[in-house]
């Protein structure tokens, strides 16, 4: 994708200096995050995917990243832009995995092939880059790195079949661009329809159509209930390449007596993960129908605590023998190398490796003191595992938050191969400071 965000960039670039009326903005983020480790011993760190701590993980570490938004309008040529760049230096994943530190060449491998890490070592990510046009209300055309469709559910949206994955650790994080042309057809805000050309894959000097995937949306609104069908169609010559399957999806939101309630159900045509199956050593990719489907409510109690709870069955979680086999190789690969490879690091999705997840999250804000306090729970049923993530936010000023929060991760097997089990850090506390400008 290098070669076409730095075409994309400096295309946008450009065409920013017709703009009369360009905003600026963004937010500067500080996180100072401490790994306890019970027992304090020179194994602390030692799992699966990081054994002997070959990622380097310290108990404590510092981040930075900045956010830099450039939008702008123009009313003659009914057209907008945006430019939207992510300055990061290493981003630890929420509660997953921490190569806070080390050889610097390891780092950049980990935070490559972990999908929620973002941004590799000392890199600049353009998160936006897209022109929009207008005609009316009725019309719209975007071309550019862009978001995409996303869906109902909070910590999970199976029908987002553009978008990269959803981390339900920080489902509010803006997600990375998807490089592609948009059409939408708005009617009266009853109904829409878009349909995208969307780009998965980098070719130097050109597009290979392997790599070009067609995205509809269709959504129907009523008096409270709102619908959507959507699908994905991608021309593929060999099956799996790239990782985004044809798919059909329909969620669904209405309020039912002041109760939210929604809905997605997704059928994929082949799974996005790899995964293995012995006595074959090498991993493989699923080409059969995938299900994976989503419920949840969210209501706001009479005191203003809100409650969002969800249900999501993975269908492209590992069942127990993908689970066993993959332990199995693994271990082979580090008694062989010292360390598994880049790509079995890589099939570990941090939110999606079980069947079933139970997501429960309370927010309750105390407006006396401009301050948030919340708590989120995430359960596994069949992996035995449990996160708790409370946090207290307060905003100092308009433009200064700062977040005093803890992750903890639990383990009740032992035996099975879970988010807990897998990250070399279960317990981290974390304080955060975000300046908006």
């Amino acid at each position: 994708m290098k070669r076409t965000a730095a075409t994309i960039f400096l295309a946008v670039i450009s065409v920013s200096f017709i703009y009369a009326d360009v905003g600026f903005s963004g937010d500067l983020t500080l996180s100072l995050t401490s790994y306890l480790a019970f027992p304090y011993n020179d194994e602390r760190f030692d799992t699966l995917i990081n054994p002997g701590n070959y990622a380097g993980v310290k108990d404590l570490s510092l981040s930075h990243t900045i956010t830099a938004k450039l939008d702008g309008s123009d009313e003659a040529s009914l057209s907008t832009f945006s430019l939207w760049c992510a300055f990061d230096t290493y981003r630890i994943a929420e509660a997953l995995f921490a190569a806070a530190a080390g050889d610097p060449a390891q780092t950049a491998a980990v935070s490559e092939t972990l999908p929620f890490l973002g941004a590799s070592f000392g890199t600049v990510e353009v998160i936006r880059a897209n022109v929009a046009f207008y005609a009316g209300d009725a019309v719209r055309l975007c071309a550019g790195r862009q978001q995409m469709y996303t869906g109902y559910g909070y910590g999970w949206n199976p029908i987002d079949f553009a978008n990269p994955i959803k981390n339900p650790y920080s489902p509010e994080a803006e997600l990375m661009g998807v490089d592609g042309i948009k059409a939408t057809l708005t009617a009266d805000n009853t109904a829409s329809t878009s349909i995208s050309c969307i780009i998965s894959g980098d070719t130097p000097g050109g597009i290979d159509f392997r790599d070009a995937a067609i995205v509809s949306e269709n959504t129907l609104r009523f008096p409270d209930v709102e619908m959507v069908l959507n699908g994905l169609y991608e021309y593929d010559g060999h099956e799996g390449e790239d990782g985004v399957p044809s798919a059909l999806g329909c969620g669904i939101k209405a309020n039912v007596f002041d109760i939210g309630v929604y809905g997605e159900a997704a059928l994929r045509f082949g799974s996005r993960k790899r995964y293995y199956d012995l006595p074959s050593a090498e991993p493989a990719v699923k080409t059969e129908a995938v299900f994976s489907g989503l419920a949840g409510i969210e209501y706001v109690f009479p005191g203003e605590t809100a409650l969002v709870l969800e249900y999501f069955y993975n269908g492209e979680g590992m069942s127990e023998k993908e689970k066993t086999d993959y332990e199995e190789i693994v271990e082979a690969a580090v008694g062989a190398a010292g360390a598994p490879s880049a790509t079995q690091i890589g099939m570990i999705v941090p939110g999606y490796i079980n069947r079933h997840y139970i997501l429960c999250r309370l927010e309750y804000p105390l407006y006396d003191i401009d301050s948030d306090a919340e708590l989120t729970v995430i359960f596994s049923p069949d992996g035995l595992m449990l996160n708790v993530l409370p946090a207290f936010s307060v905003s100092v000023t308009g433009n200064l938050t700062v977040t005093a929060g803890y992750t903890g991760l639990f383990d009740f097997d032992g035996n099975r191969i879970n988010e807990a089990s897998l990250s070399p850090a279960s317990h981290m506390a974390e304080i955060k400071a975000v300046y908006y400008f």
